[in-house]
């Protein structure tokens, strides 16, 4: 939870009260020697239009009230959302830079998390024109490192996923989960890129996805580079 932000809110509410209240006394004191006979008498007369549009102030102050605090809890959620996501998938993150490196995923690397294939065949040899042998490259991972790699990259781009969709849903303010991880959901949705097409157009009908991660993709791409700290992801992007 940013605490920070709460008590900023918090003394803001404070100082709202404390200004009414000097504001009231204010008035009573240029009040205090003033005949109001008149006043009162035109009150009266005219109690119905005093109470509309006493009735219509009061619905505007409640009304302005309520978006404001509707604003102030749609950025309490969308910071407490980023930092549950950031925090759970801390040790998927580390792994999947671990086994896969920190730049986008090879073609390879797509193929063998998406298929689940555990040898690449490798372009036949020809001797005069023959072939003469078609071997197979060693797997990329081992059944376990597949599965714990698909489970970690799984982990992460759903809960970026439900963060794009929250965004749509206006559950989530776009400008706070920009401010608090633009950067990293940009380069999460490109190093992932070639995995996600290639869930999108699996040949097997009941393991294709053709809107997996869209509402992520959409988000990752209205992210401008003037949003994010372009500097980092220049460099990211650049790391061997």
């Amino acid at each position: 939870m940013n605490w920070g932000f709460l008590r900023k809110i918090k003394a803001v509410h404070v100082l709202s009260v404390l200004l009414a209240a000097a504001v009231a006394a204010i008035i009573a004191l240029l009040l205090r020697d003033v005949d109001l006979s008149p006043h009162v008498a035109f009150a009266r007369e005219h109690a119905a239009l005093a109470g509309a549009v006493i009735a219509l102030a009061s619905l505007v102050t409640v009304t302005f009230a309520t978006w404001m605090n509707w604003r102030a809890t749609r950025r309490q959620a969308t910071l407490e959302a980023w930092t549950k996501w950031s925090d759970d998938t801390v040790a998927e993150r580390k792994l999947i830079s671990k086994m896969l490196g920190p730049r986008e995923l090879t073609s390879a690397q797509a193929q063998a998390l998406a298929h689940g294939s555990s040898e690449l065949p490798t372009r036949p040899i020809r001797i005069l024109g023959v072939i003469v042998r078609r071997g197979t490259a060693p797997p990329l991972f081992t059944d376990t490192e597949r599965a714990n790699l698909v489970h970690a990259a799984v982990a992460v781009l759903n809960g970026l996923e439900r963060l794009a969709v929250g965004v749509e849903l206006g559950v989530y303010r776009r400008a706070v989960l920009v401010d608090a991880g633009g950067t990293i959901i940009k380069r999460t949705f490109e190093r992932f890129e070639p995995y996600i097409a290639i869930r999108r157009t699996h040949p097997e009908p009941q393991r294709r996805q053709e809107k997996a991660y869209v509402a992520l993709e959409k988000l990752a791409m209205q992210i401008r580079y003037k949003e994010v700290d372009a500097e980092r992801l220049e460099s990211l992007r650049r790391q061997p």
